[in-house]
């Protein structure tokens, strides 16, 4: 019967626990390494909803992109918010892994999902991850397979990762070539990306003073949120966990949430 401790070998071969920030917690939130799980679920955030999600579909494990905490908890109420989504996975038996920063940096990562989407080529990472071979870091920058105008690009983001809107910077008529993508909050990247050459950088969570720092840098961003520039990874780490699952003979239920979680509400 497959353990817990099984799957997370799987996982961390997906997405290699060293590769994740020193500010990060990356890694088992809750459950014992010797359990028995034979169901999958994969998430963006480990809320009360998606650990009973992950229960109704029989799941002995939930992983997500996010971590249940990022620095010390003094207290925690049971009744809502991230105390109510840990009470539930205690109670349920459902287990939680975070791979977070381990997975945006991992090779593929979350952000080769979104440069899939544009079919970029020769691409690496923004920032590469130090001490690791090339291939591994944060973010992805590459070429167009062909020239397109900004607002083409803004547009199959928009249909591919279902966003009603997305927020730009510079000139929707621009025709651009070089193309940097960083799923996430990726606007600390902003020298890096200017530096390199990019005509457009498409990332989420972009603040006030990047944006100005693009325009004045004469490149143009395509602001379409954390939540849709993250949960357009989900799928490809579900297909590498099967992938490895399957290396090792561990025959394993894998799905992705279907829980459509953005906070925002576009009016």
């Amino acid at each position: 019967m497959p353990k817990l401790k099984e799957i997370i070998t799987a996982i961390e071969s997906v997405a290699p626990p060293s590769l994740a920030e020193g500010w990060d917690n990356c890694g088992l939130q809750f459950g014992h390494p010797d359990a028995v799980v034979r169901r999958v679920m994969v998430a963006l955030d480990p809320t009360a909803e998606a650990v009973k999600e992950a229960s109704d579909f029989g799941a002995g494990l939930l992983i997500t992109h996010h971590p249940f905490f990022f620095g010390t908890v003094r207290r925690l109420n049971l009744d809502f918010g991230q105390g109510l989504a840990l009470s539930q996975a205690v109670r349920a038996g459902v287990a939680v892994y975070s791979a977070h920063t381990s997975f945006d940096r991992a090779n593929p990562g979350v952000s080769d999902s979104l440069a899939d989407v544009l079919g970029l080529v020769d691409r690496r990472p923004i920032e590469q991850a130090p001490g690791r071979m090339a291939g591994f870091g944060l973010g992805r920058i590459g070429e167009l397979p062909e020239e397109m105008t900004v607002g083409d690009a803004a547009q199959v983001m928009k249909d591919d990762l279902g966003c009603a809107s997305v927020r730009l910077v510079g000139d929707i008529d621009r025709v651009v070539k070089r193309v940097a993508v960083c799923g996430g909050s990726g606007g600390s990247l902003m020298d890096e990306v200017i530096e390199a050459g990019a005509g457009l950088y498409i990332t989420g969570d972009v603040k006030y003073h990047e944006a100005l720092k693009a325009l004045e840098a004469g490149i143009c961003v395509l602001d379409v949120g954390h939540y849709h520039s993250e949960r357009h990874a989900l799928p490809l780490f579900a297909r590498l966990l099967i992938d490895r699952l399957g290396e090792v003979g561990l025959d394993i239920d894998v799905t992705v949430s279907d829980l459509k979680a953005e906070p925002w509400t576009d009016i």
